[in-house]
């Protein structure tokens, strides 16, 4: 279950148990599959209901995760209450893990993050690896072939990252990476790589902690200023984004379009989820400026990836 907002997602949820334990013990007194409409059910949830296991609230299950690329969101995470939890509760906070697309229809993208993501951050499929599950053997294989005994597992993680960025790689590979998960050849520079994919992971990771690109703020004459978000458009010559009625932001740099992730950008991401929808509303009462400072930070992660994938060597397959 998403939301923005933490308190009504905890307020959602709380209703949600209760109800959910409820119909536990009703099953259990009468065996009926008249599934109550009021709840949501997935085949997961049929299942421990049918097994008698009541749902508990505790509010240390609620946590920001990467719903879309550069796009939070608050979440229940609770082996019950979740569709599929996959490996997540498995591993150590704060591990980075590299989620991958993996869909006939969507072009390949690759992000990194250090908490809990849907596996199919640029399409509605995909895969997530985290680094505390790379294994040694794969150290010694890239110690023996580079002939250096000093390379580490981050090194590697990095190296893979940077990887899956080059448009050589993407190219070559295209059809693979539509239907099956990503091979990974050795490239002539390990070295380049792997700093390239360090410098990737600091700005794809902390985008939050970035100075916003500076974007021209254009504020209309006669209406209040507000960085409300309601639904942001771009225009149609992609150099402005409005915010709101009173704000819009100008310059947009081509190489912002150029950073993709599946069939967006990563600015036409934010554009996409961050609007208001029904109850759903991301704009944060503690920080009305996240949405506009946002903005400018994920343009700058879109320049600075795009600088640093060009300077990427040629990439060669060697085996």
């Amino acid at each position: 279950v998403y939301d923005w907002s933490r308190e009504t997602l905890t307020t959602r949820v709380a209703k949600l148990v209760e109800d959910y334990n409820t119909e536990v013990d009703r099953f259990a007194r009468n065996k009926s599959t008249d599934w109550p409409t009021h709840i949501k059910w997935s085949s997961r949830l049929k299942q421990t209901l049918e097994g008698g296991q009541h749902a508990t609230f505790e509010d240390s299950k609620v946590i920001a995760a990467l719903w879309r690329p550069f796009a939070k969101k608050w979440v229940f995470f609770d082996r019950i209450l979740n569709h599929r939890v996959y490996q997540w509760p498995l591993i150590p906070v704060g591990t980075k893990a590299i989620c991958v697309t993996s869909h006939s229809q969507v072009p390949f993208s690759a992000l990194l993050t250090d908490g809990v993501a849907s596996e199919g951050l640029g399409s509605r499929q995909g895969q997530c690896f985290p680094l505390s599950h790379l294994k040694d053997t794969a150290v010694t294989q890239f110690r023996q072939h580079y002939k250096d005994d000093t390379i580490n597992k981050e090194e590697i993680f990095h190296y893979i990252y940077a990887l899956l960025h080059h448009p050589e790689y993407r190219e070559r590979y295209a059809a693979n990476l539509k239907r099956e998960l990503p091979r990974i050849p050795f490239a002539p520079d390990f070295h380049a790589f792997a700093v390239a994919g360090t410098k990737l992971a600091r700005i794809h990771v902390g985008y939050e902690s970035l100075a916003p690109w500076p974007l021209k703020r254009i504020e209309t004459k006669g209406v209040p200023y507000s960085e409300r978000v309601s639904k942001m458009k771009l225009s149609a010559d992609k150099q402005s984004l409005t915010l709101n009625e009173s704000l819009t932001l100008a310059n947009l740099p081509p190489e912002t379009f150029e950073y993709r992730l599946g069939s967006r950008s990563a600015l036409d991401w934010i554009v996409d989820q961050y609007q208001v929808k029904g109850a759903s509303d991301p704009n944060r009462e503690d920080d009305p400026g996240y949405i506009v400072r946002l903005v400018g930070q994920v343009v700058r992660v879109s320049v600075e990836t795009v600088g640093i994938v060009k300077t990427l060597p040629n990439f060669t397959a060697s085996q």
